[in-house]
């Protein structure tokens, strides 16, 4: 294998996909960049690894972002799960979700697990 990270191979990647020198863009990265025809008029149903301080696992947290002139249009049961914006600015909707996570940082990760939950849905809800 030479110098490549092993890590390399257990984000997924075969040993041909290395060699080819195939790369998987991480949806950060694209969303980073992508600038939608209406910023006003945006519904995304996003994922959020989040995981403990240096420790590499994660929990999966999904929400639904919306912005606020679609927000008529939503009926759901589970409206803790979504975040309205006004508008799609990657930055200030990047800053909202960590302010967010923040908010529910706790001394324990089960505890801060159980803030988390109820702003998005786990990953593992309605699992004994």
């Amino acid at each position: 294998m030479g110098d490549l990270a092993e890590s390399r191979i257990r984000d997924g990647y075969t040993q041909r996909e290395i060699d080819a020198g195939v790369r998987m863009l991480d949806c950060i990265e694209v969303i980073e960049q992508w600038q939608p025809v209406n910023p006003r008029s945006v519904a995304l149903r996003m994922c959020l690894h989040i995981g403990w301080r240096d420790d590499p696992g994660t929990d999966h947290f999904h929400l639904y972002l919306v912005t606020n002139d679609l927000r008529s249009h939503i009926y759901s049961d589970r409206i803790a799960s979504f975040i309205f914006v006004d508008e799609f600015v990657w930055p200030k909707v990047l800053a909202s979700f960590l302010n967010t996570i923040r908010m529910c940082d706790r001394t324990t990760w089960e505890a801060s697990v159980e803030e988390l939950r109820k702003r998005f849905d786990w990953e593992y809800e309605g699992m004994p």
